[in-house]
């Protein structure tokens, strides 16, 4: 039967179709035949370094002199530019892998990641399972990170739960102030012991609305003006606001640039409340202190409660967050709260 003709649009379509597969079958294995080619190649150089320098009678030492001498002589003889601390890297490898890895689609930056992981059965899984999903570099680095973090975990089987109640931001309490003159003024509670007089010259608002000495209020801004608005039956949602997190010190306390209303920013450290993550130098809370920071990293704002100034001058937070939200009102509301979620992960316990 005569092959089907086709035009001259379709024939030109039909060309690119199967040159494309072409060369991305054919570049994709040769890549693959390259970086296995580099990973045995690096294998086996790392097997003569450790056998040779073995054999020498002390006349060669492993370590950052003969990885220099060995990368300088390669850069001489060979002109390749491989850097001591590759060399250091090849001996690491050929050291712990026994017997050269089956031929895969990992590089030699996939082994040298696999090898922060010390139990070789544990490290074997994880190859296999890197090889299965065809993992990246950051892929793999992140199953090695949430294997470490289950071992290093607080022993919490039966974690306990931490009553919260949740607030709302921009809202305060007035209080009036009377001076040694008897004179009566009205400030508005910002917390952090700041607080901002009402009738200020960009505030809106009328005495009238106060009919004790204490009551709350609810502060919009618009068009510039901050209209203060009374709001009685919001008393149980105030010290609330929005914060930018600065730095994660440890596993249970932040650095934070807290928005108190009328355009007043304060940088202070915040003790998680409730709360107590273990000791920062320990394996533990080097983890703690590492999933909070990822965490963090992908929540631009969060929501902070404060109750009280605690030990060494931190304020005691109760923080939410919701991933890529920017909405204070949406965290407040909805916002994962993160206090729970580092007792619920085992990553710290309650603080009694």
């Amino acid at each position: 039967m005569p092959k089907k003709k086709l035009n001259s649009s379709n024939a030109f379509n039909d060309l690119m179709a199967a040159l494309k597969s072409e060369f991305i079958d054919g570049l994709v294995d040769a890549q693959n035949v390259f970086h296995y080619q580099r990973v045995k190649t690096y294998w086996e150089v790392g097997k003569d370094i450790i056998n040779i320098s073995e054999r020498s009678n002390g006349g060669l030492s492993l370590g950052p002199k003969l990885y220099g001498r060995i990368s300088a002589e390669i850069q001489k003889q060979f002109n390749l530019d491989i850097k001591s601390d590759t060399v250091k890297k090849i001996v690491y490898f050929s050291r712990n892998y026994r017997e050269l890895p089956k031929e895969s689609t990992l590089t030699f930056s996939h082994y040298i990641t696999l090898l922060r992981v010390k139990d070789p059965v544990e490290r074997a899984r994880i190859e296999n399972r890197a090889i299965d999903k065809s993992m990246k570099i950051a892929d793999l680095k992140n199953e090695i990170y949430k294997l470490n973090i289950g071992r290093h975990k607080v022993d919490n089987n039966n974690t306990e739960t931490i009553a919260i109640q949740r607030g709302e931001p921009y809202i305060y309490r007035v209080h009036s102030v009377r001076d040694i003159y008897g004179k009566i003024d009205f400030v508005i509670d910002c917390g952090f012991k700041i607080s901002v007089p009402v009738e200020a010259g960009d505030h809106k608002t009328k005495l009238d609305f106060f009919k004790s000495n204490t009551c709350v209020v609810r502060v919009e801004k618009k068009d510039g003006i901050y209209n203060i608005i009374s709001d009685d039956e919001r008393g149980n949602k105030v010290y609330t606001y929005c914060a930018r997190v600065i730095r994660v010190v440890d596993g249970d306390t932040l650095d934070v640039n807290i928005d108190v209303g009328f355009g007043i920013w304060l940088h202070e450290r915040l003790r998680l409340k409730s709360i107590n993550a273990p000791e920062a130098m320990t394996n533990a809370g080097k983890y703690s202190k590492q999933f909070l920071a990822k965490y963090l990293s992908k929540c631009p704002n969060i929501i902070i409660r404060t109750s009280k100034e605690g030990m060494y001058g931190r304020w005691l937070a109760d923080v939410f967050a919701l991933k890529n939200c920017i909405d204070p009102y949406k965290i407040a509301a909805e916002g994962e709260y993160l206090n729970q979620t580092l007792l619920d992960e085992g990553l710290a316990e309650v603080y009694k």
